[in-house]
């Protein structure tokens, strides 16, 4: 479920199948794509066109739909929201509901045949109540009155009215609907998928957990590593499910912390690459030399309110106990945003001897914290993957030129190569070796995002499902019944 981020979505497109197969329309999914791709672009007008200005920064097609909409034409034609075969369905929310049991996709066994089209689940307890709850939701308007099916263009007044029953904003006035969705995400029964179903209850639950104690973590990132981390801490040892759940997740939130480390190697490494290169690239004796003189080169920083200096041939021990000592008492995040700001490659290594230092030895904690730690993401290193070749650095007393350029290769050369070309005939190098010598090229040099956590699908879709709300002139964060009680029944 990581590109799934609206609730409401979860009863749109299950109504969207239901109607296409209710009007027995052509089966293969060619032609159910085109039927889908055609009501996201109007679902996605009534979004942008909300009286509540909620800006639906997530609806599907947006990018199509918002400029349409500012326009206010007296009517809107008919077209397409997104080029994708199967529309933002395909894109996004296909795997959730099949992963669901809500879609049985084309290809699959369907009784004693295989299904050449996507269609809901016969046997599924929810699939047609989340249909029918968002059909509820539009059945008296002029639109799914008239214009839905239809092939006229829709007029801006029956756009408008749409927007105020189908917007993803107003799934928090349909408890019913709120309903159906927390039951297909939390309620499913098959065997088969209980580990897979307890997983999802103790990510949300261990969310909410989060904002019940810090209310900003429904709002930043780095409010819910702190927060994730800290529990994990208070906790490392205690065999109770609540425990296991932030062993998982601070491991994940220690990755994430880990990756821009690396992020910050990656930026400036592509950054100055490209500015001091030669037209034809560099040599590997010039490669040699730009990261141990240049990248490397003497230099200082401010870390921890205390100045952290450094030469290229100064041992790379040493320049790790300079960083512990002015880092001392900093939390993982205070070191991430740290290396974030600074987006150096200097810095990024600092922090990777930082959270070097600080992992947790292996045995001293629950196992799913060693579990997380120890996957790697595809050409990617894991948490303790990268923490253990750290170790094996510092081990043969390496200088810090020669250190850094270990890290380069390592963390950024070797694994951006793999990808590059995994890639192709789509070219997503940002420098590449030819004949010989390392080429730069001028595009995407910005930090990567880290993957792992996803705070705010988990933020979104939960206050979506009626998990918490906001109170106030602040609007500060709030748990609902709802939400203590998803906490209660997964945690006790």
């Amino acid at each position: 479920m990581a590109l799934s981020e609206r609730a409401r979505y979860l009863t749109i497109y299950p109504f969207l199948l239901s109607e296409y197969q209710q009007r027995r329309l052509a089966a293969d999914n060619a032609s159910l794509g085109e039927f889908i791709r055609l009501r996201e672009y109007e679902l996605c007008l009534a979004m942008q066109l909300c009286p509540r200005h909620c800006g639906a920064s997530k609806a599907i097609g947006s990018d199509r739909a918002r400029p349409d909409a500012r326009a206010e034409p007296d009517e809107f034609a008919r077209r397409l929201a997104v080029e994708s075969s199967m529309g933002g369905y395909g894109l996004y929310y296909r795997s959730p509901l099949v992963d669901l049991d809500i879609v049985i996709p084309a290809g699959a066994a369907l009784g004693e045949t295989t299904t050449r089209i996507d269609v809901l689940h016969p046997a599924s307890e929810h699939a047609e109540a989340l249909a029918q709850a968002f059909r509820e939701a539009i059945t008296e308007t002029t639109y799914a009155k008239h214009y839905m099916n239809g092939v006229d263009p829709i007029p801006l007044d029956v756009i408008r009215e749409l927007a105020e029953h189908a917007c993803l904003c107003r799934l928090r006035e349909r408890p019913a609907e709120q309903r159906a969705i927390r039951a297909a995400y939390f309620d499913q029964v098959r065997e088969d998928r209980a580990e897979q179903v307890q997983q999802r209850r103790r990510a949300f639950a261990l969310f909410l957990d989060q904002v019940d104690r810090h209310p900003d973590v429904a709002r930043h990132d780095g409010a819910f590593r702190r927060g994730t981390i800290d529990a994990f801490h208070e906790q490392r040892t205690q065999a109770a499910s609540r425990s296991e759940a932030y062993a998982s997740w601070g491991a994940l939130a220690m990755k994430e912390c880990v990756q821009d480390a690396v992020s910050s190697l990656w930026t400036e490494f592509c950054r100055r690459g490209l500015d001091v290169q030669e037209h034809d690239g560099m040599s590997r004796d010039e490669l040699h030399e730009f990261v141990t003189g240049r990248l490397a080169g003497a230099g200082a920083f401010e870390l921890g309110g205390k100045t952290v200096a450094w030469r290229p041939d100064q041992p790379l021990s040493e320049y790790r106990q300079t960083v512990l000592t002015a880092a001392e008492g900093l939390h993982w995040e205070d070191v991430r945003a740290w290396t974030q700001q600074q987006n150096t490659a200097m810095s990024g290594m600092a922090a990777l001897l930082w959270f070097e230092a600080h992992t947790p030895p292996a045995g001293s904690v629950l196992g799913p914290w060693e579990w997380v730690a120890l996957q790697d993401s595809d050409h990617q290193s894991g948490l303790l993957r990268t923490v253990t070749a750290v170790r094996g650095e510092l081990a043969t007393n390496s200088a810090v030129g020669e250190a850094l350029m270990w890290a380069l290769r390592t963390f950024v050369l070797g694994p951006h190569e793999v990808i590059a070309y995994s890639k192709l005939p789509e070219s997503t190098f940002r420098f590449c070796w030819e004949e010989g010598r390392l080429r730069f090229y001028p595009t995407g040099h910005d930090r990567f995002a880290p993957s792992g956590a996803r705070r705010n699908a988990l933020s979104s879709l939960s206050e979506d499902m009626g998990l918490w709300e906001r109170v106030g002139e602040d609007d500060v964060p709030r748990l609902t019944g709802e939400g203590r009680g998803l906490i209660t029944r997964v945690f006790g």
